[in-house]
């Protein structure tokens, strides 16, 4: 247990009290860090691709495209925010693009019915 938990700060002796506000402060920096997403541009330079590039596949390759774009983890007005933990996940997903083309689900299921 840090000296931030284990004691309030009007029970720290004098030379504890810039200890206990830094662990504080780190302690709240942390947790901003944990709350906070990627912007599209933030997102795009994580991945090495240009912001349009992420606003284009996110608005071509929707949720009935055969490969949809990962979906944003939060939409803050008309902005889409990325979990940090997703960067791979999107990275992933322009790899198999690469790849080869992927056809829409509508073009698989016309493919898919007799002449």
């Amino acid at each position: 247990m840090s000296l931030y938990e284990s004691a309030r700060a009007d029970e720290l002796a004098p030379g504890d009290i810039n200890r206990y506000h830094d662990g504080l402060a780190e302690a709240i920096d942390q947790d901003r860090d944990r709350r906070r997403y990627l912007s599209s541009a933030e997102l795009a330079e994580a991945v090495g691709v240009s912001r349009s590039t992420i606003t284009a596949s996110l608005r071509r390759h929707g949720p009935l495209s055969a490969r949809p774009f990962p979906e944003p983890d939060v939409w803050i007005g008309t902005a889409p925010g990325w979990r940090r933990g997703r960067v791979a996940e999107v990275r992933a997903w322009f790899a198999e693009r690469r790849r080869g083309r992927a056809r829409s689900r509508v073009e698989e299921l016309q493919r898919a019915e007799p002449v």
